[in-house]
């Protein structure tokens, strides 16, 4: 082992107590995406204790430069946490009441952090310039990302490459999974209002059913997965929300329903989406006087 990477390594572990403390106060404080001030100015004051020139983009996102020179590599982090409860009795629980980091972005961001600093101690002895980047709304369409590329993140110097990781709960503490090709999945938004007619639910033969209609919508689009994707590519459709009706006794006036798509694929991907508009529009006309919408956010 080169002294170099030996003094890395002997760097982290000294900085160890203190990425673990960055980490428990960004989860203690978490904030939704594009409304992530405090945890935006907590990297700024951070970078600027450490001398890194930083600057703010898309509102709330921070770009920090160590170095100078057009060779350039940068690091990336996501900030943002998601609208859950947090049901812990931890000492840094969430004081953010139905906020929580539970993707893992308070540990992305304290990794950056303190990739900051030990590079920053080695920023006599590299050439070129690495570009930190923590990105707001990465859980949000239609993300962060693109609205800092859209500033100018990805310029003045051009990154040669970008790297960013994602912790993972099933992997040992201290392995790092890699693989050649895509990783992570590409995702899509889809959303339907199923809407029929109220009536009780002792005269069904008045009314009609969206509930019905909504149950029979997600049978076809699971179908869809097992009939006319080909098994050997990746691809998930869940409906992971619905929501209809107040009552045991009334048969509502619609329901709403939420969902994702995640795909490897491209082409595959289109398919889906087709195919689900088709399936939705299916289940309109065969439930009579159901009128129907069916929006995806890519």
């Amino acid at each position: 082992m080169n002294s170099q990477l030996e003094h890395i390594i002997n760097r982290a572990n000294e900085l160890f107590s203190e990425m673990v403390a960055m980490r428990r106060h960004l989860h203690q404080n978490p904030e939704l995406s594009y409304e992530e001030y405090k945890t935006s100015d907590f990297i700024k004051n951070k970078l600027s204790l450490l001398g890194i020139p930083n600057q703010k983009l898309a509102n709330t996102g921070v770009v920090g430069l160590i170095g100078k020179g057009d060779k350039c590599v940068a690091l990336r982090a996501d900030i943002d946490a998601l609208p859950i409860l947090e049901a812990n009795s931890i000492e840094y629980c969430s004081i953010n009441n139905g906020v929580m980091h539970a993707c893992g972005h308070d540990l992305h961001t304290s990794m950056l952090l303190g990739a900051a600093q030990i590079l920053k101690e080695f920023e006599p002895y590299f050439e070129g310039t690495v570009k930190l980047i923590f990105q707001p709304g990465e859980e949000k369409l239609p993300g962060g990302a693109i609205e800092m590329i859209n500033q100018g993140v990805l310029e003045n110097p051009v990154p040669l490459a970008v790297f960013g990781q994602h912790c993972n709960p099933e992997t040992s503490t201290g392995t790092i999974s890699l693989k050649s090709g895509p990783i992570m999945a590409a995702t899509d938004e889809l959303y339907w209002t199923i809407v029929g007619k109220s009536t009780h639910a002792a005269q069904p033969h008045l009314g009609t059913d969206p509930i019905l209609a909504s149950s029979h919508l997600i049978v076809h689009l699971q179908s869809m997965l097992t009939k006319f994707r080909n098994p050997l590519e990746p691809g998930i459709l869940t409906v992971s929300s619905i929501h209809g009706g107040t009552s045991n006794n009334i048969i509502p006036d619609n329901v709403d329903m939420k969902g994702t798509l995640r795909s490897f694929d491209e082409n595959w991907r289109n398919k889906a989406l087709i195919k689900s508009r088709k399936i939705s529009q299916d289940v309109d006309r065969k439930s009579t006087r159901l009128n129907s919408s069916h929006r995806i956010r890519s």
